[in-house]
């Protein structure tokens, strides 16, 4: 996304302009893209939890000490890079994970647990800043393709 700042007033023949000075800004790089709240009991239960996040972006982004906060709490370790365009699992507990997603693309584990009712999940960069938030509720109706 680019935003334009104005820089200065410049006259231009009988009129004054704004002269803008473009600035690119990556806001929300990367985002939930879907998240396991209610694994089913033979599969795990809570152990089984996850979220997905994407780097929607054509560079890789650094993840080193962003949060997850809500229901649960996760601090990415320094040196997380996520590159451009990938998917990154954040598990409950990895070990439960490791046949359907490769180790490269799996971190954990976490604190807490998802509600299996719904919550409120954020992600926070290094600084605090929010760049994606989820609501999630386990309310009907259901999207048909569920």
């Amino acid at each position: 996304m680019t935003t334009m700042r104005r820089n200065r007033r410049q006259r231009q023949h009988t009129r004054w302009v704004e002269l803008l000075e473009a600035r690119c800004v990556l806001d929300s790089t990367v985002v939930f893209n879907e998240l396991m709240y209610y694994p089913r009991p033979e599969l795990g239960g809570a152990a089984s939890e996850w979220i997905e996040l994407h780097n929607q972006m054509s560079v890789d982004v650094e993840l080193s000490n962003w949060r997850i906060d809500g229901g649960v709490e996760y601090q990415f370790p320094v040196g997380t890079i996520l590159a451009a365009g990938d998917y990154l699992v954040v598990a409950a507990d990895p070990t439960q994970l490791v046949d359907a997603v490769d180790a490269a693309h799996l971190l954990g584990p976490w604190q807490g647990n998802l509600a299996n009712e719904g919550e409120h999940v954020e992600l926070r960069n290094h600084t605090g800043r929010l760049l994606s938030e989820i609501d999630y509720r386990d309310d009907e109706p259901w999207p048909l393709a569920a």
